[in-house]
């Protein structure tokens, strides 16, 4: 797991971004089969659905094309996506993949969208004002660098017990660890607020194998 201070801009990710959707579009089933059953809340009138990395919006995009006309067959009412990353990301690029040609990426009536930049490990929204949240991948960069250094990850692919090169000792990888938990306890804090009672949260990272 690393610290970012934000994708590479001007489309680069993306250009750059499929195995991520393809990690993305495996779930998705999921949520889906959730909007449809989730008893939609009386308030607020509008129906959000907000997306914590969403670099340059396009799997961030995509994936709101797949949910909202979950939503549209179950209601009439405003639905508006949010997507949100660091102040750092290039907004511009998700800007225009919202209104490509002029107009919304959501050929749905009676949608509306906006970004909010900030950490996700911080509240970003107001409690109880978004019905549907989600983070593919971006969980797996820290809120911050736990330690300065690690004097024995030296290659770009960290230590590799197969080739026996590189070491991360057992005192740095609880540090790490630490970090990891305390950033997953504050992302799942920050959305408990904002959600409403009976949202849902869709939460993916990646993962390696023991091997």
């Amino acid at each position: 797991m690393t610290v970012t201070t934000g994708m590479v801009g001007r489309g680069f990710y993306n250009l750059h971004s499929a195995p991520q959707w393809a990690a993305i579009d495996y779930v998705l089933p999921r949520l889906e089969d959730a909007l449809a059953s989730m008893t939609l809340p009386p308030t607020p009138n509008t129906i959000t659905l907000a997306d914590f990395g969403c670099s340059e919006g396009k799997n961030s995009i995509a994936a709101m094309q797949r949910l909202l006309p979950v939503l549209r067959r179950r209601t009439t009412r405003p639905l508006a996506t949010v997507h949100s990353d660091l102040a750092t990301n290039d907004f511009s690029e998700l800007f225009v993949n919202l209104r490509p040609d002029g107009r919304s990426a959501f050929p749905i009536d009676n949608v509306y969208s906006g970004a909010v930049a900030g950490s996700m490990y911080d509240q970003l929204l107001p409690p109880a004002s978004i019905c549907v949240a989600t983070t593919f991948n971006a969980i797996g960069y820290f809120s911050r660098r736990p330690l300065e250094r690690l004097p024995g990850f030296i290659l770009p692919n960290g230590p590799s017990p197969k080739r026996n090169t590189g070491t991360v000792s057992k005192e740095e990888r609880a540090v790490f660890a630490q970090q990891a938990a305390d950033d997953v306890s504050a992302f799942l804090r920050a959305r408990a607020v904002e959600l409403v009672p009976g949202g849902k949260l869709l939460l993916e990272v990646f993962g390696s194998s023991a091997s």
